[in-house]
């Protein structure tokens, strides 16, 4: 486990708030603004852009798994950093994440409940979103911070996963060279972020998350 350098400063003065000093775009983000416009698995997610950020809603269901909005990936080398905040049902998974995919396959980090209702954040593979491959790192019970900073990062040649408290410092938890993966040399192609619903029907309310901070740098 490693620790990333923090984010870049952009040009110009600084942002007041609790997160003002890591908020190097401040502007509210929408589907526009981020490119997330393309649906992976909308399932029953809906989208809005809202004051505070991009909202996603699914709602119960008997078929969970992730619904995310994805873009294309940007030129290496770059991060996406991200806040996101996220109401769930403390049981089975119910999360909010930042993802790469192909297009079909995706490897995810996200901050999870899991069927103790334990809070950990965990780095994982899945065929789809609503197929489970595999876990690449799985934290041991911590805080759910809420809202939560998540951060991707591919400098061409590999890919790294972290996860923040405060914007500033990032954990690394797992990250991997690139050829050889599950989504091999050239598969990540896309990145994303998205909620799913591991509840199962009538097992919970459902799950809204905002993603309130988009920045690719």
């Amino acid at each position: 486990m490693g620790f990333s350098t923090p984010p870049s400063s952009g040009g110009g003065g600084g942002t007041s708030g609790m997160f003002g000093p890591v908020l190097t775009n401040a502007a509210v983000p929408t589907s526009a603004s981020t490119g997330l416009t393309t649906w992976q698995n909308q399932a029953t997610a809906t989208v809005a852009d809202t004051p505070v950020g991009i909202a996603m809603t699914l709602a119960d269901s008997g078929s969970p798994g992730f619904s995310f909005r994805t873009r294309p990936a940007p030129a290496t080398p770059y991060k996406v950093t991200a806040l996101i905040s996220c109401i769930a049902n403390t049981a089975n998974y119910t999360c909010s994440a930042l993802m790469f995919s192909d297009g079909t396959k995706n490897t995810t980090i996200f901050w999870s409940y899991t069927n103790a209702a334990n809070l950990n954040y965990l780095v994982q593979n899945n065929n789809n979103p609503t197929s489970f491959a595999s876990n690449l790192f799985v934290g041991n019970p911590a805080p759910y911070p809420n809202p939560l900073w998540l951060q991707i990062q591919d400098d061409g040649t590999s890919v790294y996963f972290r996860v923040s408290a405060d914007g500033y410092n990032f954990i690394t938890p797992y990250s991997t060279a690139k050829a050889g993966s599950f989504l091999g040399a050239s598969g990540f192609t896309n990145v994303g972020w998205g909620i799913a619903n591991q509840t199962g029907a009538g097992s919970g309310p459902g799950v809204i998350g905002t993603l309130m901070y988009w920045n690719v740098s």
